[in-house]
């Protein structure tokens, strides 16, 4: 399929290939933030490895690809895969190729990473455009696609089993509103093996996505994060783009980003659970107490984790309860912090709402009533 200029970020695609290998936990594998290179330098050039007199090129690109690093386009707002500065994105002009950044230890023996003991993430700022077609991916070792549609919806291109045998679809999720050209969004890609099903769960700014196509950890009942992969290998080779866009701060690692949580997802109602507060930390730092003492139960070792959701009306019933063994809270008072808006696009910077919890009473458990503003179909709620 021909792609033109005019179709800006066609979509990305997670390659993998037969993998014998493991990989060390803790490794970064990738991470190009495209602030070490020049303005106008083309992608090929960009950090190559040089080994003896020869430099083999991270980026891999067929004749003709006018990728190449430019100015920074505005900024997103949100917690970022690095933390470096950003003067630099790379602009994608593939002019119908395919531009890989390859997953390796060194470029003259490269090594796919694998997922099959240890999740691989996926983590990038995206400018997406909407695409004029549906993409045709042949490629059988491409895991998934993700793109934007003519409709401004994001689309993953993924298998799925809802008991009637597996096929591939192109998943819309059009309930996270549109997604706008303008602006950047954090795509993250967490690669695993639930069930011993080489599968993946897709965030956008941080938020899993989630559907009836989308399948549990069990991967047979539907309505989980995970999305079944298009092939069966259990091992990362590349990063593959295609169209113009914009891109910056690719990572690949096996270790969890900051910014993409324990997630509980239920249905479009997007909430998100923040690591608990240890003692250490409420020792070192006493005046945390008053606004984080809802994230810890105090001299014991279990945290606050948001239990469910239920939607009637406009009114979103929040529970929260103890991750662990059962605690009195009678004693203690804190914060949840909601946030909701219209669109998923804007909810990471909507202006939190506290609700504060006076008496959590029996083991801990305790409901919190939200109402939403007229329009607004998302929430996330989280506990700090």
């Amino acid at each position: 399929m021909n792609l033109t200029s005019k179709r800006v970020l066609q979509f990305m695609t997670v390659c993998a290939g037969a993998c014998a290998l493991s990989a060390s936990a803790g490794a970064q594998w990738v991470a190009d933030s495209f602030e070490e290179g020049t303005i106008g330098e083309l992608i090929g050039l960009y950090k190559p490895v040089v080994i003896g007199s020869v430099a083999h090129a991270q980026w891999v690109s067929a004749s003709g690809d006018a990728s190449a690093l430019v100015t920074t386009s505005g900024a997103y707002s949100g917690i970022r895969p690095m933390t470096t500065t950003t003067d630099k994105v790379l602009k994608l002009e593939t002019l119908g190729q395919t531009l890989s950044r390859r997953v390796l230890d060194v470029a003259a023996n490269p090594v796919p990473m694998p997922f099959d003991l240890t999740d691989v993430y996926v983590d990038t700022l995206i400018k997406f455009t909407p695409s004029e077609y549906v993409p045709s991916i042949t490629d059988p070792l491409v895991k998934v696609a993700v793109y934007v549609n003519v409709n401004s919806n994001l689309v993953v291109y993924h298998k799925t089993d809802l008991g009637a045998g597996e096929i591939t679809l192109h998943n819309v999720f059009d309930g996270i509103g549109i997604i706008d050209p303008t602006v950047w969004y954090r795509l993250t890609i967490q690669l695993g093996l639930p069930s011993s099903t080489p599968a993946c769960k897709i965030f956008l700014n941080g938020q899993a996505l989630s559907n009836a196509n989308t399948l549990q950890d069990d991967m047979f009942t539907p309505g989980g994060p995970w999305f079944m992969n298009l092939s069966s290998g259990t091992s990362l080779s590349s990063v593959a783009f295609q169209g113009t866009g914009m891109v910056d701060e690719l990572v690949v690692t096996d270790t969890l980003p900051d910014g993409i949580g324990s997630l509980y997802v239920y249905d479009q109602w997007l909430l998100a659970q923040v690591p608990p507060i240890t003692q250490a930390d409420m020792d070192a730092h006493p005046a945390w107490m008053n606004d984080y003492l809802l994230n810890v139960a105090h001299n014991s070792g279990s945290g606050i984790v948001i239990d469910s959701i239920v939607m009637t009306g406009n009114v979103a019933t929040i529970v929260v309860a103890p991750s662990t063994v059962p605690v009195n809270f009678n004693d203690l008072h804190g914060v949840l912090k909601v946030k909701t808006s219209a669109s998923l696009s804007t909810l990471e910077a909507a202006t939190p709402v506290a609700y504060p919890i006076t008496v959590l009473s029996g083991n801990g458990s305790a409901s919190i009533a939200v109402t939403l503003p007229a329009g607004h179909t998302f929430i996330k709620a989280v506990v700090q």
